[in-house]
């Protein structure tokens, strides 16, 4: 159930309020067939896993291993409180709070299943949220440049994440995390059939509470997969024809290295390095009511090499130790890719 409520203290400025209700029910009946070998007394053992000698020396039979119906229930309230300042037509700032949630559930994968000490049965909980937004959006210049800019901070509890606890891979959760982050945007139209878009991102995010997860996750690393600085820078050029329309468009995107993994001894296999990546293409637009479109396209003009892969590909430092609970990162061959389209 949710329900929204605005109010104009002026002309200028506006108040909200949204409340949201959520009554969250998961059930995963699940039980799993296997093929496990019969021991000498005739009996099965669901544990043990099969190897080339065991399926050789024993015989094979089909064993069902029931579990109960796994059920998680949550009954929350969730919203968010916002207001908004409006100087003029052409400027809007505003601030925001909300509270909100991601439902919890199970790994009933097959091999979480049969894999000793996954406890197939526990349920990975919700992920609660806090988020705090500031920003502002404008259109200036008689409206020929759009700029936008916004600031984050954002707290969960309960974070979910694929980790590896105990050699087991499988979603836990997180106790405590946290990140901040600004966003900028501008969108600028210099003269007619000429558009030119640029965004910048920083980023900056904290493991503030291992919990339990000690040993699969250190508290004060970053967040896997979160690139301190990424910016991007796109320009195109449209050429009116009495037949239709050619576009010539050009970005060039920039991300700064970031982790895949919650360890810092893990560190040094598995970041990926940063990355800068040019595509360019020339596209013809033609046709009844403009639907035809050919273009010729290139992709990585810059041969950037970017991690593709986790494992011992092209990486012989890495021993199978280090593996077991990371993997490094394979860089791809760097290839620029050309096509017709």
């Amino acid at each position: 159930v949710y329900g929204q409520l605005d109010f104009d203290v002026s002309s200028r400025v506006t108040l909200g309020l949204g409340l949201r209700y959520t009554d969250n029910e998961k059930s995963a009946p699940s039980s799993v067939f296997r093929i496990v070998p019969r021991l000498p007394n005739g009996l099965t053992d669901p544990t043990l896993l099969i190897t080339n000698e065991i399926v050789e020396s024993a015989a094979i039979v089909p064993v069902t291993i029931p579990f109960e119906n796994l059920r998680a229930d949550l009954n929350k309230f969730g919203g968010n409180l916002y207001a908004s300042y409006r100087p003029n037509e052409s400027v809007y700032f505003y601030v925001s709070y909300s509270e909100g949630f991601k439902s919890g559930g199970f790994d009933t994968r097959s091999n979480a299943a049969l894999t000793p000490g996954s406890d197939v049965g526990r349920p990975v909980g919700p992920e609660f949220l806090k988020a705090w937004e500031a920003g502002v959006k404008s259109r200036l210049v008689d409206g020929s440049l759009q700029l936008n800019a916004a600031a984050f901070a954002y707290e969960w509890e309960g974070l979910q994440s694929f980790i590896v606890v105990g050699g087991v891979p499988g979603f836990s959760n997180i106790p405590e995390s946290e990140l901040y982050g600004l966003e900028i945007e501008v969108a600028w139209t210099p003269a007619d059939d000429w558009s030119v878009n640029a965004s910048i991102g920083l980023l900056s995010t904290e493991v503030t509470d291992a919990g339990n997860l000690g040993a699969s996750v250190d508290e004060g690393h970053e967040l896997p997969n979160s690139p301190g600085f990424s910016a991007k820078l796109a320009a195109q050029k449209d050429f009116t024809l009495n037949s239709g329309w050619i576009s010539l468009r050009a970005d060039l995107h920039f991300v700064d290295e970031q982790k895949d993994t919650f360890l810092f001894t893990n560190d040094p296999y598995s970041t990926k390095d940063s990355t800068s990546i040019l595509n360019a293409s020339a596209s013809y637009t033609f046709g009844p009511e403009e639907r035809y479109e050919v273009s010729l396209w290139g992709e990585n003009l810059s041969e950037a090499r970017f991690c593709y892969d986790v494992g011992l590909i092209d990486n012989p430092t890495v021993t199978a130790g280090q593996l077991s609970s990371t993997g490094a990162c394979s860089p791809s061959p760097g290839q620029r890719r050309f096509g017709l389209t």
